[in-house]
């Protein structure tokens, strides 16, 4: 008799308690997969992160503003170079009105100097600083919605679904 064989033999002599054997493994080993997930969850954003920026917002959630008077009290910080602003407003697919995306009112003349991570053409990020309407999109979001560099859209629109966007 073999190692094998004598094992095998008697893992099917009780077929319950080989049953449950196999499901607390399977458990276990979700279990961990799981945990790890969510370790690298909250571990990828930071390491992601430009190392040398920080954040403010709201104390209560980045949907509700700060005062636009603060960027200029953060600027006159020592230490600091760079300072932008952003506001956070909903946006949804006039075609699909429950896929939602995200939206930010930024400033433009600081947020790319800012957000050095952001790659924009030269020629379209002169466009969208001289159209006060204009929008950067990124390739996925333009794709999902069917948007191509020119487009024009009724930001509205975007938001309303029951009203007509230009094109």
């Amino acid at each position: 008799m073999t190692l094998l064989g004598l094992s095998a033999r008697n893992a099917f002599r009780n077929r319950t308690r080989t049953g449950l054997t196999v499901f607390a493994v399977a458990i276990a080993v979700m279990a961990f997969v799981l945990l790890r997930t969510v370790v690298y969850s909250w571990n990828v954003a930071g390491e992601a992160a430009a190392k040398d920026r920080i954040a403010t917002r709201h104390k209560v959630s980045f949907v509700i503003t700060l005062p636009k008077r603060y960027v200029t009290t953060v600027r006159e910080v020592p230490g600091v170079k760079r300072a932008t602003w952003m506001n956070w407003f909903g946006g949804k697919d006039p075609k699909n009105p429950d896929n939602f995306f995200a939206n930010f009112l930024v400033d433009p003349e600081t947020f790319l100097e800012v957000y050095d991570e952001v790659e924009v053409p030269e020629e379209q990020k002169q466009n969208w600083l001289d159209d006060r309407q204009g929008a950067i999109v990124g390739s996925s979001l333009a794709k999902q919605l069917g948007l191509k560099v020119g487009d024009l859209k009724n930001l509205s629109a975007l938001n309303d679904p029951g009203k007509p966007s230009a094109s």
